[in-house]
């Protein structure tokens, strides 16, 4: 059975994926942010991660100089060899360019929209990458995926990436 790490600040949300995941026979393990994630992966055995873009690092009540959101998080897990090759899967609301590059720049395995964001979707990914996890570091897009060429949804040239944002809210 696959597990399946789920780092989201929302209880509702959070709650939400790991029913539904449970009823397509995965494992899962939840946590609100970071630094909980960071500590219960060792005994996770995690074959997927599903990282919210705005997890922060500690719980909202919480003050440190620690990394502050899920970008932040998966710096962390990719300058520890144990989770370099991990699949990490981006949740995001919005699709700031800066954010799209660094999460490409950390490798993620790939950046979804939440704001239209299917189940089918988030599903068909979840089984993509928990189904490669021993496979290596650089995923490529599940095949029939949408859009563009690489897993980001931009095209090749970095003149392009503007215009994959327009539309979306980005400026």
């Amino acid at each position: 059975m696959s597990v399946v790490v789920i780092i989201e600040p929302s209880a509702l949300e959070r709650d939400a994926l790991e029913r539904k995941l449970r009823r397509e026979g995965y494992q899962t393990v939840s946590t609100q942010n970071g630094r909980d994630a960071i500590a219960l992966l060792p005994e996770a055995i995690a074959d997927v991660v599903l990282l919210d873009a705005s997890a922060p690092w500690l719980n909202a009540a919480d003050s440190s100089s620690h990394p502050a959101s899920g970008l932040d998080t998966l710096e962390q897990l990719r300058h520890d060899p144990r989770w370099r090759s991990l699949p990490v899967v981006m949740l995001g609301d919005s699709a700031d360019p800066s954010d799209l590059l660094r999460a490409e720049q950390l490798k993620a395995s790939d950046f979804l929209l939440k704001p239209g964001l299917t189940w089918s979707e988030l599903l068909s990914r979840v089984r993509y990458y928990a189904g490669h996890r021993k496979a290596s570091a650089e995923t490529t897009r599940p095949p029939g995926d949408a859009v563009s060429s690489d897993r980001f949804g931009r095209r090749n040239s970095p003149d392009d990436l503007d215009e994959d944002f327009k539309g979306r809210g980005a400026n």
